[in-house]
């Protein structure tokens, strides 16, 4: 038996970040006594410093989606729902009960789980790392690290969420993301070109993921010219 405290956690479907995306305006970030608020940019720039299999705008736009904007974890340092398995402890992890949303037979219900809680953002991209390896489900998230809607495309197929929208809301956020990330606008623009049909020649989105991309990616630029940004 895994004694360990139930939590109550936001969902999968991040209500306000439709709100967080049109407006641009974060919500107030609230943390676990002795979690240490993060940003995107630390966070990318963590994911950016080791040598993982990941793509770390993918990583970074699925934290934020997964924690809404950092402002929850389902349990500490563990920025992407990653569910408990033995395997984890290599990594200082231990398991914690908590309350998460997931989508069953087309409907919305809330469960609990046991998810991973990490000593430290460190533990927490080494043990996504091993999923990317270990687990064949994300194989085609690992062979696409350098590309960022191959990896994104790759959680999706793998099962990473149970939220049919996962996709799109990665894929908003990944490009919303972009213009601070990846440099000025033009060079995240065209870097997300590229990647679009990198993805496309591997053959690794489904049909409708690049009217979806193309989507987010003209809803991001067009807030860009009208003075928004990265946060």
């Amino acid at each position: 038996m895994i004694e360990a405290p139930l939590v109550d956690y936001i969902d999968h479907s991040c209500p306000y970040l439709d709100v967080v995306l049109d407006r641009l305006v974060l919500p107030q970030p609230r943390h676990r006594k002795g979690e240490r608020p993060l940003n995107p940019r630390e966070f990318f720039n963590a994911a950016m410093a080791g040598r993982f299999h990941l793509n770390p705008l993918a990583v970074t736009a699925q934290a934020v989606v997964e924690t809404g904007w950092f402002s929850k974890l389902i349990a500490p340092h563990n920025y992407a729902g990653i569910k408990w398995r033995a395997d984890f402890a290599q990594f200082g992890a231990k398991p914690q009960e908590a309350v998460s949303g997931e989508f069953k037979g087309g409907r919305f219900v809330r469960q609990p789980s046991v998810f991973a809680s990490f000593p430290s953002l460190d533990a927490f991209l080494r043990a996504y790392d091993w999923k990317m390896t270990h687990q064949k489900n994300y194989a085609v998230a690992r062979d696409n690290a350098d590309c960022v809607w191959g990896f994104l495309a790759g959680l999706f197929r793998g099962g990473w969420a149970t939220d049919p929208d996962y996709f799109a809301k990665l894929a908003r956020v990944a490009a919303h993301l972009s213009g601070g990330l990846l440099g000025s606008e033009v060079m995240a623009a065209a870097r997300l070109r590229s990647a679009l049909s990198l993805a496309t020649s591997r053959n690794v989105l489904l049909p409708w993921m690049p009217e979806v991309i193309e989507s987010a990616m003209a809803t991001a630029f067009r807030r860009a010219k009208k003075g928004g940004g990265a946060s």
